[in-house]
């Protein structure tokens, strides 16, 4: 998904944050069954793959 999410970062202006849930067993609990995540904040984006369309309405307002 971090490559497939490298285009739409010029476009849109966000950075990407990579976080290996290994080692915090918080974040293991909650997410470990929808890794690959891509979020931002608390609002999920994609879950398991990329999904442009999903991409697009976030950033334009449309979830």
């Amino acid at each position: 998904m971090k490559d497939a999410v490298k285009p739409w970062q010029s476009k849109y202006k966000f950075a990407l944050k990579i976080i290996d849930i290994e080692y915090h067993p918080k974040l293991i609990a909650q997410f470990a069954a929808s890794i690959p995540l891509l979020v931002e904040g608390n609002k999920e984006i994609c879950q398991y793959y990329f999904e442009e369309r999903r991409l697009l309405k976030h950033f334009k307002g449309t979830d």
